[in-house]
């Protein structure tokens, strides 16, 4: 939107789903653009880098907007073959990056080979930037650091913390085992067990085809679970973030994780994993708690933990978290490094 008011004309290229309309509502020029999401297809892949090298072809865009893995490679594979620009966002390395197998030898070639020509690269926390940069050879002058995506502070207010009789979890994620929904799901049973002042809620959506998906027996008790309210992805999460006592993410590993940006700056006191991208946010017992990753038992720890706290403190974290959004995730941050990189590449060319 911030490009589009300063009355540039702006291509959004993305399979076509749901959001596609509002893209174009918005004012952007769409393209669908097919691209297999699940592992690297050698043919399929090919294919997608000739329908993106087409279009740019055809659209001669001044510069190029890159993020997730796949657009990332073949975004700087096609726009050094056509002289544009581009500018890649990081946003995660995945699990394959971590573990030594082969997806992870094709995926750093292949980033090799992608990066040679790259006009600038943001990364999501200082970690990944390092992991990428011990990995992948480039020109390290052109990567740089984002706080994650940020968040908009005025669409995302203060809700008033909810201080009934109950003190109520909300964990918001596709439902991926990386994203610690193994976990979540078992803390819950397990503090429920000991409790009943407590509710739990999980919003996210559920994609059997995706190769880290929990499986469908495990989807189907998540639908039937008495412990756990689910809901499917959510148009507008704000009103299941205002109904949080605190917000929770056990997740493996991330770039900066939207979830807890928009219950931080909720004013919700955030519970997460103690890992990368996750850590940035939370600084444990001033905004929320960190626990161990792959955990229940630590996570049902920290959960019981949380329900401990004197309605004073849980109150203080959830203002603090607010205050930590404020000052470092604001969504302008983002836009300003990215307007500041798209000017430093557009002077050079």
């Amino acid at each position: 939107m911030s490009f589009l008011k300063q009355g540039h004309q702006v291509l959004a290229l993305a399979p076509k789903d749901n959001y596609s309309e509002r893209l174009e509502s918005l004012g952007c020029q769409y393209y669908d653009i097919q691209m297999s999401s699940q592992g690297m297809n050698p043919i399929k892949d090919l294919g997608f880098l000739r329908r993106l090298k087409r279009i740019l072809r055809e659209e001669q865009p001044d510069i190029l907007l890159t993020y997730t893995i796949k657009p990332n490679i073949y975004g700087a594979i096609a726009g050094a073959s056509l002289g544009i620009p581009v500018i890649a966002n990081i946003s995660g390395l995945g699990t394959a990056f971590y573990e030594n197998g082969l997806l992870k030898k094709v995926v750093s070639r292949l980033y090799q080979f992608a990066f040679g020509k790259i006009g600038a690269v943001f990364f999501q926390n200082k970690e990944d930037k390092q992991a990428f940069s011990e990995a992948i050879f480039f020109d390290q002058s052109k990567a740089f650091l984002l706080p994650g995506s940020g968040v908009d502070l005025n669409y995302f207010q203060t809700a008033p913390l909810p201080l009934g009789q109950k003190v109520t979890f909300v964990m918001v994620a596709r439902l991926l085992i990386d994203k610690g929904v193994r976990e979540f799901v078992a803390a819950a049973r397990f503090v429920h067990s000991k409790r009943q002042d407590v509710a739990f809620i999980l919003v996210g959506s559920y994609d059997p085809d995706h190769p880290r998906s929990i499986t469908d027996e495990e989807f189907n008790d998540l639908e039937s679970s008495e412990d756990i309210i689910y809901y499917p992805q959510q148009e507008d999460i704000r009103p299941i973030l205002a109904q949080a006592t605190a917000v929770v993410l056990p997740s493996y590993r991330e770039g900066t994780p939207k979830t807890l940006l928009e219950g931080g700056a909720t004013g919700r006191p955030l519970i997460t994993t103690d890992v990368p991208g996750c850590r940035n946010v939370v600084v444990h017992g001033i905004n929320g708690l960190l626990c161990q990753a792959k955990s229940d038992e630590e996570l049902a720890k920290s959960l019981l933990e949380f329900i401990g706290l004197s309605i004073e403190e849980k109150i203080a974290m959830g203002q603090k978290s607010r205050a930590i959004v404020e000052e470092r995730f604001n969504e302008q941050i983002v836009i300003n490094k990215y307007q500041e990189q798209i000017d430093r590449q557009m002077s050079s060319t």
